[in-house]
């Protein structure tokens, strides 16, 4: 599996200082590649306003949950463009953007670590400056900084997370095996996520690995559902550590 890493940082001098602060994107820029396909993401109305800070990192102000966003999105100028990587370390958005004031525009090009057939075009993009509402953040939240640490893979780990609790949403979950792909119960649905140390599914995450097409919009109720489980977190040692894992989730109909 291959990971991105951000890479982007120094934001510096007056262009910069010129970028920071709260930007509108004219499409949404989360965990799915869209295109110009008019379903909505039941995730996108998070993922469209972000916030440059001049620490050169980016935080979603919108997300509940955007401990992997934040810890991995960054931005930096490099003559007269901007570049913007909204990034969980799994999927995302390099946008690059040139202007000046309060319009930029230019294009999002997608990341993913997953192999598709679809070809993904980098997509036309505008940002737009919008005011930083007080009740938004100015830095990412203490758990975000934690998250900073990478994500793990199951193999990495000494002990992996344990389910404790699920929404009454769900009828059944159960870790995969040895990459079993045979659901336990008909229905079954493959779901893919990272469960962060404090044990909670961080829902920009959730991939339904039965779509035939990765990059479709998830079923609400799986999402909602998965925000309601609470794990023991996987540990690495006798230090929790936020991991990469798969399920089967069976929703109740």
């Amino acid at each position: 599996m291959l990971l991105f890493t951000p890479g982007l940082s120094g934001a510096q001098g007056s262009r910069s200082q010129d970028a920071v602060g709260c930007w509108e994107s004219s499409r949404v820029l989360g965990p799915s590649y869209l295109g110009i396909d008019p379903r909505r993401d039941p995730r996108d109305s998070s993922f469209r306003v972000f916030s440059l800070q001049d620490s050169g990192q980016v935080s979603l102000p919108l997300m509940a949950t955007a401990s992997l966003w934040n810890a991995n999105s960054a931005w930096r100028i490099a003559g007269d463009t901007l570049h913007v990587r909204i990034f969980t370390g799994l999927q995302g958005w390099d946008v690059t953007l040139r202007g000046s004031g309060a319009l930029r525009t230019g294009s999002a090009r997608y990341l993913t670590d997953a192999v598709s057939t679809v070809v993904m075009e980098p997509l036309a993009v505008r940002f737009v400056r919008v005011p930083c509402r007080a009740e938004w953040p100015t830095s990412p939240p203490l758990s975000s900084r934690r998250s900073m640490m990478p994500v793990h893979f199951l193999h990495d780990v000494t002990t992996p997370p344990r389910l404790l609790s699920a929404s009454r949403a769900v009828m059944a979950m159960e870790p995969l095996r040895d990459n079993d792909s045979t659901p336990r119960a008909p229905g079954a649905l493959r779901a893919q996520f990272v469960i962060n140390e404090d044990g909670r599914v961080d829902t920009a995450t959730v991939m339904d690995l039965g779509n035939r097409s990765r990059h479709a919009p998830l079923r609400p109720a799986l999402v909602t559902s998965l925000a309601a489980a609470m794990f023991s977190p996987a540990l690495k040692g006798k230090r929790p550590v936020p991991v990469l894992t798969q399920w089967w989730v069976t929703l109740r109909p």
